[in-house]
């Protein structure tokens, strides 16, 4: 099975700034592996052979 992820962070309150909770999911996905984009308006993610 393939999936394709389409992730936003939109900041609620406070500093308006996603910077490091950016950072910190860019970290996660090259840590699994997965293929993924950084653009503008988010970050495009695909998993591939979920179980």
């Amino acid at each position: 099975m393939k999936v394709n992820i389409d992730l936003c962070l939109i900041p609620m309150g406070g500093d308006v700034s996603v910077s490091s909770e950016i950072a910190e999911c860019q970290k996660i996905f090259a840590e699994r592996r997965l293929v993924h984009r950084l653009h503008a308006y988010g970050t495009n993610a695909r998993v591939a052979g979920m179980r």
